[in-house]
């Protein structure tokens, strides 16, 4: 699962430019990178990193009411989100 995490963390990473959203552009791309990083650079033994896609799915969630504007971009930060937070307890249960 932490694949998926990391692939999600790519699109949210992208979809500023594809959703053409200005606000909360480097939000996108800080956590993107943040996720996309620890999901595929680092070995998938820590817990930290499932952790932290915990963490940030619940993070782009938040950031989606504060930091977005536009119900475009607000909707793809909460279903990104909500997948990320998803995908990093599934994380957390496999051993995949």
């Amino acid at each position: 699962m932490q694949w998926l995490v990391g692939l999600l963390g790519i699109w949210y990473l992208v979809s500023p430019w594809i959703l053409q959203a200005s606000a909360g552009m480097w939000n996108g791309i800080i956590v993107g990178i943040i996720v996309a990083i620890c999901a595929y650079m680092f070995p998938a033994e820590k817990s930290w990193q499932k952790w932290l896609g915990v963490l940030m799915g619940i993070w782009a969630i938040i950031a989606a009411f504060f930091l977005t504007q536009g119900t475009g971009f607000v909707w793809n930060n909460v279903i990104v989100g909500i997948l990320m937070a998803i995908a990093g307890f599934a994380a957390l249960g496999g051993n995949r």
